[in-house]
């Protein structure tokens, strides 16, 4: 998922987790089901196991990647060498 600030990963982070840790949607019944376990059980170990991961591509990004890196559960922040290329020489 692309970010440029910090309140953008949190935002990212609490759409990628379930309640109560975030606010992530749960409409079907079909997944815990299909792992062998309760609601609960697939609720807790999705949130457990996720990994967040989001990529700055704008100057706002690298200019606030410390904070978007040091967001809690941001799992990996991916700045590519060519964004920053392009960011500081543009054609």
């Amino acid at each position: 998922m692309q970010v440029s600030t910090g309140e953008k990963a949190k935002e990212i982070v609490a759409d990628s987790r379930f309640p109560p840790l975030g606010r992530r949607g749960f409409g079907s019944p079909f997944a815990p089901a299909n792992w062998g376990v309760n609601a609960s059980e697939y609720l807790t170990s999705a949130n457990e196991n996720i990994l967040v991961m989001v990529q700055i591509e704008t100057k706002e990004g690298v200019e606030n990647v410390k904070e978007i890196a040091e967001t809690a559960g941001i799992g990996q922040t991916l700045l590519l060498r060519a964004i920053i290329e392009y960011i500081t020489h543009p054609p």
